[in-house]
């Protein structure tokens, strides 16, 4: 039996003579390609230089926004995630994927943002809506940015010389939901499904992302350690180490004897891919309004910040950078701007001399009415 052709052939340096070579097999020849140096630390240079060169996509004569977008994705795919930046990609494209990439303006700009905010947002769920739901400026400033970020890619792969500024939306206020104790506790009462309740225990005490949660096996948690590994990094997400808080370990104790499968978070033996239905049938019996699954994980960061614990702590805890959990969750902390406000309670002496008042200055005193000759 024949054996499968290879993607892209196999490079590899050869000694010839006095020089380093490249060689590899393509169309049934073998070819080769003088690297011009007999020192191999150069030639491995060569090589890996070659390998890019051969590897990356023709520069188009004059690359259209569709062009550069493609070639951003096609780069990127292998290292993200998730597949919003497909989506993303697909909408940018379906409005600006034939103007040229170095004709872009903000006149541009503004015709796409005027379009993409007429067709409202979309989603597996707009065709059950009687009216389209608006376009809020974070779909709009997450997909410019998206925008912005392959044309900076084309400048660095010299398709382009320079990139056109991309204008976005105001930034949305930033969501302040979080839930009280009582609140949580309603909820968890409120989930009448194990998963969903698990799912929510999990969601509470360790601060973790639905995505992390929906992931996790029984092979990431340690109940004799005492400790949960919430798994690998994801793109630009980072994920902690963190303890099973006293809390949680009943939740856990009850989905493990019932666990049929390797998953946390289970139903009929599979796992679960979205949690919404359940978790929002849970929220409206808890009596409680907008309330997401995220709504947990910043209930977490602000319960630890409420009780002094150190921003650098729950950064670690929730796999975030210690400057995000200041500027998100820093004026839940007891001692929040505290050393501003003393500043501004110290009582000061009044300093300097009392002027001189000048005689017309000074008031007259009434000494009774002036006697009548």
């Amino acid at each position: 039996m024949p054996r499968p052709k290879a993607e892209r052939p196999t490079y590899s340096l050869a000694r010839r003579g006095a020089s380093y070579y490249v060689q590899w097999w393509e169309d049934g020849r073998a070819r080769r390609v003088s690297c011009r140096t007999a020192d191999k630390g150069q030639a491995s240079r060569f090589l890996a230089e070659f390998i890019v060169g051969r590897d990356a996509p023709d520069v188009p004569l004059s690359p259209t926004i569709g062009a550069v977008l493609d070639g951003y994705l096609a780069e990127r795919e292998a290292e993200v995630h998730s597949t919003t930046i497909k989506y993303d990609c697909a909408s940018l494209k379906r409005h600006l994927g034939n103007t040229p990439a170095d004709l872009l303006t903000d006149t541009e700009i503004k015709r796409y943002t005027v379009a993409r905010r007429s067709l409202g947002a979309r989603g597996a769920a707009a065709k059950h809506r009687k009216a389209a739901k608006p376009l809020s400026n974070g779909t709009l400033i997450r997909e410019l940015g998206t925008l912005r970020a392959a044309l900076a890619w084309a400048v660095k792969r010299r398709w382009i010389k320079f990139a056109p500024f991309v204008d976005r939306p105001t930034a949305p206020q930033s969501r302040e939901k979080w839930l009280t104790q009582h609140e949580a506790e309603r909820l968890l009462a409120a989930a009448r499904q194990l998963h969903i309740r698990v799912f929510i225990a999990l969601a509470l005490y360790t601060g973790a992302r639905t995505s992390a949660l929906l992931q996790l096996t029984w092979g990431q948690i340690d109940l004799a350690g005492g400790r949960i590994d919430l798994g690998e990094n994801r793109g630009r997400k980072r994920r902690a180490r963190v303890p099973i808080a006293g809390e949680l370990r009943p939740f856990l104790d009850e989905a493990k004897a019932a666990a049929t499968s390797q998953f946390v978070v289970e139903y009929g033996g599979s796992p679960v891919a979205s949690i919404k239905t359940g978790f929002r049938a849970a929220v409206k019996r808890a009596g409680l309004s907008a309330v997401t699954p995220h709504v947990c994980r910043h209930t977490a960061a602000s319960w630890m910040v409420q009780q002094g614990v150190k921003l650098e702590h729950v950064a670690a805890f929730l796999g975030d950078t210690q400057e995000t959990v200041e500027r998100v969750y820093g004026h839940h902390s007891p001692d929040w701007l505290k050393d501003a406000t003393a500043a501004l309670s110290v009582k000061t002496r009044p300093t300097g001399r009392v002027n001189q008042l000048s005689d017309s200055q000074k008031p007259v005193k009434n000494h009774g009415a002036a006697r009548q000759d």
